[in-house]
């Protein structure tokens, strides 16, 4: 499986790091078939499923006062929540199920790479966005009990990438939607 997500952002005046709106968008692509080993009746699948055609990208808002990286790691929260579900329900027959997840933000794949490395939640409390980052390690985790792998692929910003322009797009789409917060999974004190 592979996914590309995004962040955008609509700086405050008086502070570019907090925002006036944060987005983030998962672009998936126009490729549809095959998917996990689906045959031809995918087609026939109804608008509005994860795996219909046109979904192309999804995303959300987390509305007014958060970071740009609050964005990068929701964008990464949700691939993996699709992943976790697409490896229980279309793809639990294969051996293998690799996700490769494309990012343009350095500072936040190697902040989750770090936290997923040390094999323990210490480093969160230097973290600004720790409900966000211990979610997406909880997701990992998940993921890996399933037979499952994430691994990151770190693109250059977004000229001459079509893929991550998708992304970057579909972010900046969803800064108008209504907001609503990620789902968290936090049980380190360490974040509070």
């Amino acid at each position: 499986m592979f996914r590309v997500g995004d962040g955008s952002h609509k700086p405050h005046p008086r502070s570019q790091s907090v925002g006036l709106a944060t987005a983030w968008a998962v672009y998936r692509g126009p490729w549809h078939y095959p998917v996990y080993g689906l045959r031809a009746r995918t087609r026939a699948l109804e608008p509005g499923t994860w795996l219909a055609e046109g979904c192309v990208a999804y995303g959300g808002c987390l509305g007014p006062g958060a970071t740009i990286n609050s964005g990068e790691v929701a964008a990464a929260v949700a691939c993996l929540r699709e992943a976790i579900h697409a490896r229980r329900t279309h793809a639990r027959r294969t051996r293998y199920f690799n996700v490769i997840y494309a990012i343009d933000s350095d500072s936040c794949a190697d902040e989750m790479d770090r936290m997923w490395a040390s094999g323990n939640l210490g480093g969160l409390r230097a973290s600004t966005i720790a409900p966000l980052v211990e979610t997406w390690v909880h997701l990992r985790r998940e993921l890996s009990a399933l037979g499952g792998s994430f691994t990151f692929v770190k693109f250059p910003g977004h000229q001459g990438v079509y893929a991550m322009a998708g992304a970057d797009a579909a972010a900046k789409a969803c800064l108008g939607m209504p907001p609503a917060p990620v789902e968290l999974i936090v049980h380190s004190t360490l974040v509070c």
